[in-house]
């Protein structure tokens, strides 16, 4: 019975692997937009929202996501301010080290001709939090994972990615995260030991909504949520 048991388990996490396969092989790729025209040195201004992101750290890459030779990054200030310098000429991805979702890069195009600095603008992130008053609630559809009616939840802080605590769903997708103070986070889900998405959210004692209530669904490109408490009109224009 055991090694029917441990047999299956393996299935659901390889069709878990699979899934998240598909992904990495290029089922969903994101649309870049033309690069922007910076000097060696330029800067790269993230905001949430229009407010500035502290501490962030931020990414660049070949424009195929290859690395440099050597590794170049940055974190923003308190004016939500990274700065590059002495960037060789060429294009390139600058990108947050974290976010939820297909991430948000910003294509640029180093060249000597361009002016001296330049600050390029960036939102984090990809998707906009949800807010609620606690990062407790309802997750719906966690049955549409092959396999399983259970998570486990993972609260991070979103800018430091740094882990705070962990929860597990019940087989109606109710969790409860508790004495979380306000500020911004990301919900890392997993099944089977394996990562199957994210969820940004905003904790803050102003928020209309006490708890969250969330619809899931996954398709090639991965985890899609949406917000319930969201009118109708609302929902259908979150991407």
């Amino acid at each position: 019975m055991s090694i029917i048991r441990g047999s299956a388990r393996l299935g659901v996490a390889l069709a878990i692997v699979a899934a998240l396969l598909s992904v990495l092989a290029g089922a969903c790729s994101e649309v870049i937009r033309p690069g922007i025209d910076v000097g060696r040195n330029f800067l790269l201004r993230v905001a949430d929202r229009g407010h500035p992101v502290e501490g962030l750290l931020v990414k660049l890459t070949y424009d195929d996501y290859t690395t440099l030779p050597t590794p170049v990054a940055a974190t923003t200030d308190a004016a939500g301010i990274a700065r590059f310098d002495d960037v060789p000429a060429g294009f390139y991805l600058v990108w947050a080290e974290h976010d939820v979702g297909i991430r948000s890069s910003i294509s640029v195009q180093v060249s000597e001709k361009s002016p001296t600095i330049v600050t390029v603008p960036m939102s984090w992130p990809a998707r906009t939090p949800i807010r609620v008053r606690t990062a407790s609630g309802t997750l719906h559809h966690l049955g549409s994972l092959p396999g399983s009616k259970r998570a486990s939840v993972s609260l991070v802080e979103a800018v430091s990615a740094h882990l705070l605590q962990t929860a597990d769903t019940d087989e109606m997708g109710h969790f409860s995260v508790l004495n979380v103070s306000p500020g911004l986070y990301f919900l890392s889900l997993s099944s089977l030991g394996t990562s199957i998405g994210e969820i940004a959210i905003e904790v803050s004692e102003d928020a209309e909504e006490e708890r969250l209530d969330v619809d899931l669904r996954w398709s090639d490109c991965g985890l899609h949520y949406t917000d319930r408490s969201q009118p109708k009109a609302a929902q259908s224009a979150v991407k």
